[in-house]
């Protein structure tokens, strides 16, 4: 039985006592079918002039062969979830209003995601609400929700350190503020951007033209230095210890191990700090707090994990959090050798041998790459020395576009 299928729940025995419980994660799904159809939402608008986003999805009951998915979706908060299925939700009327009598409607772009028909900006001191109908009659309503924060990064920076479990690497620090006054309750997001060298790349390649043959000619797009983008999929917050702060210093968002091979070449990061209301950090550290211990959602009823969406015309459950929150952002950048000076690089994530293929189709199926020639091939060898092809190809990792924001 894979590793996926047992799952320990947090089972409620009382009001100031609980007891574990462990049970058949995909069974329990299965069998337990209160939450089938309950209506999810995630909804963050922000004081930025922006197109703003909502996700709507629902839960359904996971089917035999399909892999569990996440509850949360969007690049605000990307909850990992197992023994939960979602079904996006189309046809669906989405708004948002505020007290001063504006109507933001917002429009279907796929997979349960839909964005502003207009850019705009959550202004200070005014109130927003979420509206939700869907095609089924259905309707939902959030709190009315502001957010007066003023979020500033004052520095974010990386040094050498060691992780809790003693790997060395290094740690991306924040140090961060609420220029408002009103709490610290701080939560981040990041876009990590590394450069890719493919190892064994050379200016020539395979040239197949799809008739059965292959011939050697120089390559005729870079396909040697690349660049790979990845959005952080985890619920960041910082601890928080001192209702009374608005500063927050030292906090490690993000580490890599040396021997990660993001950090190989070049490599840059930039974070998204949130100040959100108290409830929705309550809220998310609730749905964070399942996560991390890999709580089966079935587990997390609506009323135990409190939001601030309801239904208005029926009693429907639905399970999400509106909220209007402060952001602001700041990029770094960074070498391996800054850190780890003639040290080795961190392996490549494939094994970049260089060897003579023996037949045709190991070229032909564009498993491997040109190298070179050898001049003195073996009994039943090809005059080649070929590579695995991510070894040879950038490409195959990320792309060959370098972005607009990259500074060497």
């Amino acid at each position: 039985m894979s590793a996926k299928t047992y799952i320990f729940g947090l089972v409620l025995c009382g009001s100031a006592f609980a007891c574990v419980e462990s049970f058949d994660a995909t069974s329990k799904i299965r069998s337990d079918t209160s939450l089938l159809g309950t209506l999810v939402v995630e909804a963050n608008i922000t004081g930025e002039e922006e197109i703003q986003r909502v996700f709507l999805s629902s839960v359904q009951a996971l089917q035999n062969g399909k892999e569990e998915g996440p509850l949360f979706k969007t690049n605000t908060t990307r909850i990992k979830e197992h023994g939960i299925d979602n079904e996006f939700q189309s046809s669906v009327n989405v708004e948002i209003r505020s007290d001063n009598g504006a109507v933001y409607a917002f429009e279907a772009v796929g997979n349960g995601s839909y964005e502003s028909m207009t850019p705009f900006a959550a202004m200070p001191n005014v109130s927003y609400q979420l509206f939700v109908s869907l095609s089924n009659g259905l309707e939902y309503a959030s709190s009315m929700v502001k957010n007066e924060a003023v979020s500033v990064i004052d520095s974010v920076y990386a040094r050498r350190t060691t992780s809790n479990d003693g790997s060395e690497g290094i740690g991306i620090f924040i140090d961060g503020r609420n220029m408002a006054d009103t709490g610290n309750f701080f939560n981040y997001s990041y876009v990590e951007t590394y450069k890719i060298i493919a190892p064994n790349w050379d200016p020539f390649e395979f040239v197949r033209p799809g008739d059965g043959t292959f011939s050697v000619a120089a390559r005729t797009q870079e396909e040697r230095v690349c660049f790979n983008s990845r959005e952080s999929n985890e619920i960041i917050q910082a601890p928080n210890v001192d209702f009374d702060s608005t500063r927050l210093e030292g906090f490690m968002v993000r580490f890599l191990g040396a021997d990660n091979f993001f950090i190989s070449h070049r490599y840059s990061i930039e974070i998204k700090q949130q100040i959100r209301s108290q409830e929705a950090f309550e809220f998310y550290n609730k749905l964070s707090s399942f996560s991390s211990s890999e709580n089966i959602f079935s587990q997390v009823q609506p009323g135990f994990l409190e939001g601030n969406i309801r239904a208005t015309n029926s009693d429907s459950k639905v399970i999400g959090f509106f909220d209007v929150v402060s952001v602001s952002k700041k990029r770094i950048f960074f070498n391996y050798e800054d850190f780890f000076p003639n040290a080795a690089l961190p392996p490549y994530p494939f094994e970049c041998t260089i060897f003579t293929p023996s037949i045709d189709d190991d070229i032909l199926s564009g498993r491997v790459e040109f190298v070179g020639n050898n001049e003195n091939p073996g009994p039943d060898e090809l005059p080649y020395f070929v590579t695995f092809t991510p070894c040879g190809d950038c490409t195959q990792l990320g792309s060959n576009v370098e972005p607009d924001f990259w500074i060497e």
